[in-house]
Parts: structure tokens; C-alpha cells; sequence
């Protein structure tokens, strides 16, 4: 009696083509880390990448000051999504409220709905920590999903960064990582009959 076949489906089959390895997606991203430096966080800290990596020539970097970038710059048309972290070495003091901020080179990142409605007077709290016991926590992070797309945004490209916020001024080491991640070609609303 004949085995099956143990090989599995790691090439295409005969009918549809040969024996070519089957293609995977694979994700387009950028990383950008802020290494850890003690630093004031006088109301605003925003964090300079020391070391950007990515997988795609559609990303890029701006704002450079000694050696380091503000920004991981997108030019890709399509929706993406933003992961931003920030981290520290001691508590914060109740009150303090510490407030991680996603931001742009041109503003406050706006989520995926149309921009053209976007209402900049209303900021959109990402992560914030308001009680002693959230100060506990030596991190915040953030999610946001949004559009690029030039004709909305009038830009070749958009540079994306981290910022944090607080009502002290407090001296910490921070630290800083923010990923971009391309995820598709821009959403089409649905009518809904």
C-alpha cells in the first residue's frame, strides 16, 4: 500500500502551476526605537528615534538632529496601523498624569474615518494615567488605526511619532518604540440599504 503524500502544501500544485513555493504576505513595517536617556518631561517629551528598521522602501525618516529622527515617514497610500509605547524607570506621583500622545509632522494623528471631518479642536486621549495606582505602571501604550492617502492629507508623505505629556516636571529615564505597519489600500465606505 502506497503512503500519502507527507510533503505537505509548501508548493503549488501541478494544476495550478508547477511546483513554485507558495506565496505569503508578509506585513510592511517600520520600527522606530527611542533608547533610554534620562531627561526631563517639562509638560511635553518628544522622543527622537536613535535606530529605525523596516522591510519596505515606502517608509522613511525626517526631522534629524544629531543623528536621530523625530519621525518614521509613510508615503504608501492605504490604512495602516500605529502601535506607540512609552516607558520609564520610576513612578510618577498621583497628579502628575502622565499622557502618551501619537503624533504627525503635521498635527495630531487622526483616526481612520475621512479626515475632511476630523475636527481638530477635539484631541483624543490615547493613554493616560489619572490614580496612584496607575502611576505604578512604568509604560503607556497606544493603538490607532488610520487612512494616508495625499489628496486628503495635501502631502507626499506623513511622518509619525510619540510624545508624552504630563502636568510635572519630572526627571526619568524614557524610553520610546513606535510601529507602522501598512495593512491594505484605503477603505471604501459600504452604503448600508
Amino acid at each position: 500500500m502506497t503512503l500519502p503524500s507527507m510533503h505537505g502544501w509548501t508548493h503549488r500544485p501541478k494544476a495550478l502551476g508547477g511546483t513554485d513555493p507558495i506565496q505569503t504576505v508578509q506585513p510592511i513595517t517600520a520600527l522606530g526605537l527611542a533608547f533610554s536617556r534620562s531627561q526631563a518631561c517639562n509638560s511635553l517629551l518628544e522622543f527622537d528615534f536613535d535606530e529605525i528598521y523596516t522591510n519596505d522602501d515606502s517608509f522613511g525618516f525626517s526631522d534629524v538632529t544629531s543623528g536621530r529622527a523625530q519621525f518614521i515617514t509613510i508615503s504608501r497610500v492605504g490604512l495602516y496601523k500605529a502601535q506607540f509605547v512609552s516607558f520609564w524607570d520610576s513612578a510618577w506621583t498621583a497628579g502628575d498624569n502622565p499622557l502618551i500622545v501619537p503624533n504627525t509632522n503635521l498635527g495630531d494623528l487622526v483616526p481612520a474615518a475621512d479626515i475632511t471631518t476630523w475636527d481638530d479642536t477635539q484631541n483624543i486621549v490615547y493613554g493616560e494615567q489619572f490614580t496612584a495606582d496607575e502611576s505604578a505602571h512604568l509604560s503607556l501604550a497606544a493603538t490607532v488605526y488610520f487612512t494616508f492617502d495625499p489628496a486628503y492629507w495635501g502631502f507626499a508623505s506623513l511622518g509619525i511619532g510619540v510624545n508624552l505629556e504630563s502636568q510635572a516636571n519630572r526627571t526619568k529615564s524614557f524610553a520610546a518604540k513606535v510601529i507602522v505597519t501598512w495593512i491594505g489600500d484605503l477603505l471604501t465606505e459600504v452604503t448600508i440599504a
